[in-house]
Order: structure tokens, then sequence, then C-alpha cells
């Protein structure tokens, strides 16, 4: 798979309603390389010629069913096999229906061009890990993503998809407190989901498994906020 430019992954971005333009810019400067089509042909000419990773939407009437029509009417592009992410204005968050052929996730303008970064890179994780290829270091904790592999000190720690993904998310930035349910939507996304006790199950595992070589739990219970790494 090609990279884009320095190796940051590569984002069609299709226009809908609203000026995003302002807010792109600065997320162009969060290690993705974003290129703008001006319809949905123009996407699937792109689509052939970069080879990006995800699709970004502004809201708009071409939002629902997108991706169905761009496998019947695109069969050669591969527009209509990439994550779709819609972008909102604040409030509207969700507004679209997540259907079979919907978006794989919402993404607020409201949010800082650094907490958009670290969602849009768990939808890569969840749909299409091999774009990613940084690398992240906390501590004595490394996480890289080519490979998929978590070291502690320097010793290998076993996780499965779903809990290398969280702890990559906890990684992302130190420190940030994220509720259960920002967890669970980030790694499960919104179609598939997460159960209450499945996310339990991941956490205890990553904190149970990184904890004996760490000689200490690294991941924070903030009360009644949610979990940090600290």
């Amino acid at each position: 798979m090609e990279a884009g430019p320095a190796g940051r992954p590569i984002i069609i971005y299709l226009p809908g309603g609203g000026d995003f333009d302002d807010w792109l810019a600065n997320l162009s400067g969060q290690a993705f390389h974003v290129v703008r089509a001006r319809d949905i042909p123009n996407a699937a000419d792109l689509a052939r010629s970069c080879r990006p990773d995800l699709l970004l939407l502004g809201q708009g009437e071409h939002v629902d069913g997108l991706q169905m029509v761009c496998r019947e009417r695109y069969p050669n592009s591969p527009l209509g096999w990439l994550p779709a992410v819609v972008l909102q204005r604040d409030g509207d968050v969700g507004s679209v229906a997540a259907g079979p052929s919907g978006p794989d996730e919402f993404l607020s303008c409201a949010h800082s061009p650094d907490i958009a970064a670290v969602r849009l890179r768990a939808v890569l994780r969840r749909e299409r890990p091999m774009a990613l290829t940084s690398r992240l270091v906390w501590g004595d904790l490394e996480l890289r993503h080519d490979e998929r592999r978590v070291f502690a000190k320097g010793y290998p720690v076993t996780l499965s998809f779903h809990e290398f993904n969280m702890l990559a998310l906890l990684m992302e930035i130190p420190g940030q407190v994220w509720s259960r349910q920002e967890l669970q939507r980030m790694v499960g996304g919104i179609k598939a989901g997460s159960e209450l006790k499945a996310f339990n199950r991941a956490l205890q595992t990553v904190r149970r498994r990184v904890t004996p070589p760490l000689g200490r739990d690294p991941i924070q219970s903030v009360w009644g906020r949610g979990y940090r790494l600290v």
C-alpha cells in the first residue's frame, strides 16, 4: 500500500454543506495528507491515482448510501471500500444514519485538530490498520503500528486487536481523560459497537499484561470521568 508524503495517510475530502477549509488546513498538519475532490466522479478518479486510506465527507445529500453508490457506479475505484467519516458542525454529530453502506464515524469540526486526528487514526486502526506506520512512546511503553506490537520496558506484550487499539488511543495523548463511552466508540466503532463486559475485559487485560514488566499500572481510573495514561 502506498502512503502519503512522509508516510502520512491520505484522506480524500468530498465537500458537502458548510465551509471546513480552515479546519482542514490545520488537520493537514496532524500527520495526514488531505486531497480535496470536486465531486464524486473526481473523488473516484483521485482514488485510482493516489490510493487513499480514508474518505472524509462534509455532510450533504451525497452522504447516505455513498459507499454503495460508489461500488455500483465506480467498480474500478477503491472509493466505495474506504472507511468513511462524516464531518459535521457541532451539535449535528450522528444525525446521518449509520447503515450497512453508511459512514464509519462522525466527526465534529468543534474538535481541535489534535483530537480530530486521534479520532481519525482510531478509524484507521479499526478499518485500515496498515495505513498507520507511526510509533508511540510513553515512558517505558512503546507501541509500533506497522508491526502491531507493544513493548513494556523492552519486553513484548501480547494484545488482541481491540486491546492494542485501546492502548494506542490512551497513548496518543497521555494524560487525556477519555470517558468509557468515548473509548468504546473509538475502539468498537458506531456499527459494531462494544458491549460493556467486553470493554471491561479488554481494559483489564491491557492492565494485567503491561503492569508486571512496568512495575506499575499505567492506566488511571478518573472517578466519574473515565481513564487516562499516567
